[in-house]
């Protein structure tokens, strides 16, 4: 009985030292337990935080978008000021260039006026002299006629002493006296009108050396006003080239802002901060490109250019792609998307590269 106790009481005494074996491998669990559950409360806690942080770059990254987009009006606004500009240097350059040719004319037609007033004075001058010879023919006949007047005196005289035989001879001789009368009083009137001439005509010459100076003068003034009439023309052509230049540059830095923005709203449904649909994404017709490229400037100033034509399949792959990725992303191909916004980004580069090189082609020409 003794012995049967005894061995009850050892078997009862290892039972405790397993029972307290087993509870201290149970605390160590427990305790196990407890540290995997804090640490499972702390990384639960650390994704929470971490979810939070997402979130808060989520929504500060929507607000970057709409800075971007207030960065696009306004560089929007600026491409349509300097458009307007360019259009109105164009005005400026063909108003200079009509002013330049009627300045040009001006002085053409003075130096041909002062040419033919230099011309008219030297007619003036011979007339001048025309009517010096003709003085000399006036004091001529004069002389002619005060010497008949002087011989049908003496033939008078004559003619009295010869009484009733040169009664005959004395009318003729007072014929030949009133004819010379009336030559006489004839050529003064003729020398009175041959002087008014000449003064007249030496008026003349003066005021015409004169006109013909003061157009020669005014032709040269003219000659120099087309020379810097030229150059304003040539100034203002190269303004007009460096502004047309200007807004080309900023309407590609606008469509550079706009392919980002457009990416960047694709990204946003991928990643699920964005409720926009496929709808809601222009194709490559309507978007700012899409009617500068088939409708507007575009088309009608760069159609010539290979980078122009090589412009428009990478362009609508940007749209196709993109749409085609929140398609695949809808559809919960995850793969299908990565590779479509790779293309999408292929794309983009390709558009930007050929709008910078049309940008260079056109201020190198």
């Amino acid at each position: 009985m003794f012995f049967s106790d005894k061995k009850a009481l050892a078997n009862a005494e290892q039972q405790i030292e397993q029972l307290k074996s087993e509870q201290q491998s149970l605390k160590i669990d427990i305790e196990n337990l407890a540290t995997a559950n804090t640490q499972l409360n702390q990384q639960l806690k650390d994704e929470k935080g971490s979810e939070s942080f997402h979130q808060g770059i989520f929504q500060l990254f929507q607000e970057f978008g709409a800075s971007m987009v207030a960065m696009q009006s306004s560089l929007a606004s600026l491409s349509g000021v300097m458009t307007a500009e360019r259009d109105n240097s164009k005005h400026t350059s063909g108003v200079l260039n009509e002013t330049h040719q009627a300045v040009d004319n001006i002085s053409t037609a003075l130096v041909s006026m002062a040419s033919d007033t230099q011309a008219t004075a030297t007619t003036v001058d011979e007339l001048n002299r025309s009517a010096q010879d003709i003085e000399g023919i006036i004091n001529l006949i004069k002389n002619i006629s005060d010497q008949t007047n002087l011989l049908a005196l003496n033939a008078a005289i004559e003619a009295a002493r010869a009484g009733e035989h040169g009664r005959g001879f004395a009318v003729v001789a007072d014929e030949v006296r009133t004819l010379a009368k009336r030559t006489n009083d004839a050529t003064s009137d003729i020398e009175s009108l041959v002087g008014t001439i000449r003064s007249e005509t030496d008026n003349a010459k003066i005021q015409m050396t004169q006109v013909a100076t003061d157009s020669a003068q005014f032709g040269e003034a003219g000659t120099q006003a087309s020379y810097k009439m030229q150059e304003l023309v040539r100034l203002s052509t190269h303004m007009q080239h460096t502004i047309a230049g200007s807004a080309l540059r900023s309407f590609v830095e606008v469509v550079k802002l706009d392919h980002l923005i457009y990416k960047m709203e694709i990204y946003k449904v991928v990643m699920g901060v964005s409720t926009k649909t496929n709808h809601d994404f222009s194709s490559h017709h309507d978007c700012r490109l899409g009617k500068w490229y088939f409708q507007g400037e575009g088309k009608n100033h760069f159609a010539a250019s290979i980078h122009y034509r090589e412009l428009d399949h990478p362009h609508q792959d940007v749209h196709n792609s993109g749409v085609a990725a929140i398609n695949s992303m809808t559809d919960g191909n995850q793969e299908a998307t990565l590779k479509l916004l790779q293309k999408m980004e292929t794309a983009s580069m390709q558009v930007l590269n050929k709008l910078e090189a049309i940008a260079l082609e056109s201020e190198l020409n």
